[in-house]
């Protein structure tokens, strides 16, 4: 494996790193990155900075290696929900909730430091949005419309492009400011009414299922 500026990475017990950047990767979620240092991360790691730069050669490797990391988890998460998912709105409101689960914890900032300070990091960021991403929300529209629960007017491209956008203008401080809107509230808003915009009556009945399911849930 190697570092993003080409150099080799010493080899390291991969249970070991992977404890270390999942432990990193929880500290970058309520944080951000532009408040915490090298020496805050060792601190919170119970580890010494020369024992942190065995994993990771500064704190832009750290960023993305840690980026690396939890696009992987993303994806067999996203995987799980589509083998799991019944129908098209069942597989929106599964990711939904998976979402609100990372919503949860996430510093609101923490995207657009991503993108101002760590281009390298941000640019895996865009490849799973545009490529990953981008696919998964389009195979969703088209099933949903071959089993009727979606209008059959929408074009996919367009929508799925507005999905995406949604998802990300809720993280921009610009747009929605932590000081005025909770990430979380903004970002089941804008979901909810994609969702409502692209479902037939069929798909409405079966929006209100899901809905009464988890506040099922929510109730035991």
């Amino acid at each position: 494996m190697h570092q993003p500026n080409g150099e080799a990475i010493p080899q390291q017990s991969s249970e070991s790193k992977e404890r270390i950047v999942s432990s990193v990767t929880d500290l970058i979620y309520r944080f951000g990155v532009r408040s915490i240092t090298m020496d805050d991360v060792a601190r919170h790691l119970a580890v010494s900075k020369k024992t942190l730069y065995r994993y990771f050669a500064d704190k832009n490797d750290m960023v993305y290696q840690c980026c690396l990391y939890d696009l992987d988890k993303r994806k067999a998460a996203f995987a799980t929900i589509q083998a799991k998912a019944v129908d098209s709105v069942q597989e929106l409101v599964l990711m939904m909730e998976n979402m609100q689960t990372m919503l949860s914890s996430i510093n609101p900032n923490l995207l657009f430091e991503v993108r101002k300070y760590h281009q390298q990091a941000w640019q895996i960021y865009v490849e799973f949005k545009e490529q990953f991403m981008m696919q998964s929300i389009s195979n969703n529209l088209v099933r949903g419309m071959e089993a009727g629960i979606y209008r059959e007017d929408l074009n996919v491209r367009i929508l799925a492009r507005l999905r995406l956008e949604e998802v990300e203008m809720g993280f921009n401080p610009d747009v929605y400011p932590s000081t005025k809107f909770h990430l979380k509230d903004v970002q089941m808003g804008l979901f909810d009414h994609f969702l409502h915009g692209i479902t037939t009556p069929k798909g409405q009945k079966l929006i209100q299922r899901y809905k009464n399911q988890e506040d099922g849930k929510q109730q035991l």
